[in-house]
This record gives C-alpha cells, sequence and structure tokens, in this order.
C-alpha cells in the first residue's frame, strides 16, 4: 500500500514498486502523494537508476512531478485498486466535480462520475477498483465491471460522535485488509458491494467508538446495520449523469433506490465475507 509520502524521492521509489504485473498495489491518492511540485532532478535520476523497466530506452523522459509520475507511469501500468476522497478525486483528475454552497463547495454526482470516467481513461483500459469517500455523503467504488456502487453511512441517533481523526485512514486500511485478502484468492472474489460496506463500518465504528477503541465485534454492528443503503448504480458509461448535476446534499437515500439496477440486503460480518470468499475459491 502506498499512502502520504512528503520525500519525492521515496513516493516515486514506492509508487514504481507498485508497477510490477505479479503485485497487486493499494494507492490512497492523497493531495499530499500526488504533490504537484516540480520533481527534482535527484529523485528522477534515482528512477532511471533504480526503476529502468519503466523507460526502456527512453532516457530523455521528462517527468514533472509525483502526480504526473502517477498518471503517466503508474495508472496505466499497475494493477492498483485506488481510494480518494472527491477533492483528491478533482486534484488527480483536474476535473471541477464540486457545485457551490455559499463559501463551502459540495461534490456533485454528476461530478463524481465525470472525474471516475477520466479516471478509467488515466487506467489505459484497466478496469481496477476504485473508492471514493465522501464523508457524512457515504462512498462509491467503481468495481471491475464498470458499474458505480453507492454506500451510505449509519447515523447513530444515541451515539457520541468522537471525532473524525483517521477516518479516512481507517476506511483505507479495511479495503486494504479485505482487497488484499481476496486477490490473494482469486483476482475481485469478494464483491465489491462487500468490501465497500465492511469499509463504511470500520469508518463508522471509528466515529462512534472512537479511533483505536474497537474491535471486531463493535465493528461487526456497524457492518452489518440494517438501514445502511447499498445500491448498485449500474454501469458508469450509462448512467443518466446529466440530470444529477446537484450536490452530494442535496440526494436523498430515497433517490438512489430510485436509481439503482439492484440493491445490497446482505448483513455479513467481517468473518463471513473473508469467508464466503475462500468458498467461492
Amino acid at each position: 500500500m502506498v499512502n502520504t509520502l512528503y520525500s519525492p524521492r521515496v513516493a516515486v521509489d514506492a509508487l514504481a514498486n507498485s508497477i510490477a504485473a505479479d503485485r497487486l498495489a493499494v494507492l490512497a491518492l492523497t493531495r499530499s502523494l500526488c504533490s504537484t511540485n516540480t520533481l527534482p532532478d535527484s529523485a528522477i535520476e534515482f528512477l532511471r537508476e533504480e526503476h529502468p523497466r519503466l523507460f526502456g530506452d527512453a532516457n530523455s523522459v521528462r517527468i514533472d512531478s509525483v502526480r504526473d509520475f502517477v498518471k503517466r507511469f503508474v495508472l496505466p501500468q499497475a494493477q492498483c485498486i485506488s481510494i480518494m476522497n472527491e477533492d483528491e478525486l478533482a486534484h488527480i483528475t483536474g476535473v471541477d466535480l464540486f457545485v457551490e454552497r455559499g463559501k463551502t463547495r459540495v461534490a456533485s454526482l454528476s461530478g463524481i462520475i465525470a472525474a471516475l470516467c477520466s479516471f478509467r481513461d488515466l487506467q489505459a483500459g484497466r478496469q481496477d477498483r476504485i473508492y471514493v469517500t465522501a464523508g457524512r455523503w457515504g462512498s462509491f467504488v467503481l468495481d471491475e465491471r464498470n458499474h458505480l456502487i453507492h454506500c451510505g453511512i449509519y447515523n447513530d441517533p444515541k451515539g457520541i460522535l468522537h471525532g473524525t481523526t483517521a477516518i479516512g485512514d481507517t476506511y483505507a486500511t479495511f479495503v486494504l485488509a479485505l482487497e488484499t485478502i481476496g486477490n490473494y484468492i482469486r483476482p475481485y472474489v469478494i464483491p465489491a458491494e462487500d468490501v465497500i460496506r465492511a469499509a463504511a463500518g470500520g469508518a463508522d465504528t471509528c466515529v462512534y467508538e472512537g479511533f483505536g477503541s474497537f474491535d471486531v465485534a463493535k465493528v461487526n454492528r456497524y457492518v452489518e446495520e440494517p438501514s445502511r443503503l447499498v445500491v448498485d448504480l449500474g454501469p458508469i458509461d450509462t448512467f443518466p449523469a446529466e440530470n444529477w448535476q446537484t450536490g452530494l446534499d442535496d440526494i436523498r437515500p430515497s433517490d438512489y433506490q430510485k436509481l439503482a439496477r439492484a440493491e445490497s440486503h446482505d448483513k455479513l460480518t467481517l468473518q463471513e465475507v473473508i469467508g464466503r470468499a475462500f468458498l467461492k475459491f
């Protein structure tokens, strides 16, 4: 897994190591990792020396930044599951996916779809999973079938909020764990619906129980929560994005249900998610 790294040399080295035919990478493409600052010549020279296979005979190829390296080298070549929030998705693709809300900006559903399509172009034909978190408006995953899946959060009316510290890292850790276990057996053997539900459950547990103060039994409570909405919105290529230029804050759960091609009603524990993957082998 490659997450935020502030050293350009360490960042490009880690990202270059993710490019291998026999390797599955999980990339948390934060703005800090995908810096647009000019890459120093020493980092480029390091890449040429340590990872010559990436360049072949093209010694004159210029890499402008870490983000440039991710877009032109990593995403087209690596088998990599990507995780971002809406702001990071806009940063890596250059797509303005927000609508104005006074002094704030909120992601729009049509904007997220446009940015995901742009991200798919960067993958150069690959259809590895892309997870996008959107805070209190839930999260999305574009799966290996090119279906867009939405997962809502759980609002506990009696719960005590413990803050949002490391919520994104918790979400990414659950994605990393389940995708790694699943892909060890067979590529994408654990359905994206199960992975995103578990990741959302882990994040919600962190919100209500506190970071580092929860166990598997507590996580299962949130993973199994029957009110959590998980819906398959169908192929992204045929989704009527032009009709959904509104912000995510204007979309109700019932709207997602009306759009859904299918709704997931599986309420599985973490153990059942992993165990079912082995049963499918």
